[in-house]
């Protein structure tokens, strides 16, 4: 392969790299707004750790990916009800005086 062969090669491989950093990071952000979501919509109560779908196939879809990922601990799962723990304490809501 000539110099400019390896040189358009190295270039097509940090764009690669580059892109994969993008889509890694839109993909956290992707789940830190499902598990806001989570939160928002199936919170038991401020203090509650218990997460409940209320049996919406939205919620129970979004709290199935979450498992996988770590995020929650399903505890019971009946159809499209589900009842789960939050891995971590849900975030505080931020106060604005």
């Amino acid at each position: 392969m000539t110099s400019a062969g390896w040189a358009r090669e190295a270039i097509l491989c940090m764009l690669a790299e580059e892109r994969a950093v993008a889509a890694e990071a839109r993909c956290a952000a992707l789940e830190e707004a499902l598990l806001d979501m989570v939160y928002q919509h199936c919170s038991c109560g401020s203090d509650d750790p218990k997460l409940d779908s209320m049996a919406l196939s939205a919620n129970a879809d979004a709290m199935r990916l979450l498992a996988e990922y770590g995020k929650l601990t399903i505890t019971t799962e009946v159809g499209r009800r589900i009842l789960a723990l939050a891995a971590a304490p849900p975030p505080a809501p931020e106060v604005t005086p």
